[in-house]
């Protein structure tokens, strides 16, 4: 019996490599399946959490439809994928009547300025939350992001 955290994955033959996983341990794939392409993030209006990324991350309108705006450095690169969801409600905090499932992270050089850039872009300081380090903000649409400032960790 394997006894790595999550056993062996059955059908991998290829070269090793190391992803974290909780609680500091580590899980050896045999090879690697894919690569990170896009990000979804559910909406009601793709286009105004679209418009605040290009400027928050300097980034461009790769596609954009009546139902969903796509943005990133270039087409086949990593990029955001904002689609249009009929019923979509936004994630509350700190209440968590609607918990946000996903956040970014973004690193900044200044979060006050950071701070500043972002609310003149229609994103919002949700209440009650505290400052450090990074700080939480909404999008226009309401997805949470904290934009970190210190030295990238690698």
């Amino acid at each position: 019996m394997d006894s790595r955290p999550f056993g062996r994955c059955p059908g991998y033959d290829g070269p090793s490599v190391s992803i974290g996983i909780p609680a500091g341990r580590r899980y050896q794939s045999r090879r690697v399946i894919g690569r990170l392409e896009k990000t979804v993030l559910d909406c009601s209006d793709p286009w105004a959490p679209a418009a605040c990324y290009v400027a928050v991350l300097g980034m461009r309108i790769n596609e954009d439809s009546d139902d969903w705006a796509v943005i990133g450095t270039g087409p086949g690169q990593r990029q955001l994928v904002f689609p249009r969801i009929a019923h979509w409600r936004a994630p509350d905090r700190p209440e968590s009547r609607h918990p946000p499932q996903v956040h970014l992270n973004i690193r900044v050089d200044d979060v006050d300025t950071a701070e500043h850039q972002i609310i003149v872009l229609g994103g919002s300081r949700p209440p009650g939350e505290v400052e450090g380090r990074y700080r939480v903000f909404a999008d226009p649409a309401g997805h949470p992001f904290c934009p970190m400032c210190g030295r990238h960790s690698g």
